[in-house]
């Protein structure tokens, strides 16, 4: 599954458990670790299973730090991250359309 498809799927097995920041984190972490471009069923169970159990065992598939995986927990984070993200996008689409 696609990082989309794998933040909601989360999201319906366990919801309101994730940020989508934290999803993230926890997708790149697998298919850095994997070498894939994709989560397979497997898993999906086991980080499902992961996140579950807390939040310690849930930053080890996201590769990073408790510490860091429960700031990415933070709605606001997740907010901040979001428009920060478009207004990266919204000035490579302006350089992009002056060159």
């Amino acid at each position: 599954m696609t990082d989309g498809e794998f933040d909601q799927a989360l999201q319906q097995v366990l919801p309101g458990r994730v940020t989508s920041a934290q999803s993230r984190a926890l997708f790149k972490g697998y298919v850095s670790h994997t070498g894939g471009s994709g989560v397979d069923l497997v898993g999906f169970s086991s980080m499902a299973e992961a996140v579950a159990t807390g939040d310690d065992a849930a930053a080890e598939y996201a590769d990073m730090d408790a510490n860091t995986y429960c700031m990415m927990g933070d709605p606001d984070a997740d907010a901040a991250s979001s428009k920060i993200g478009a207004a990266i996008r919204g000035r490579q689409q302006r350089a992009q359309m002056a060159a």
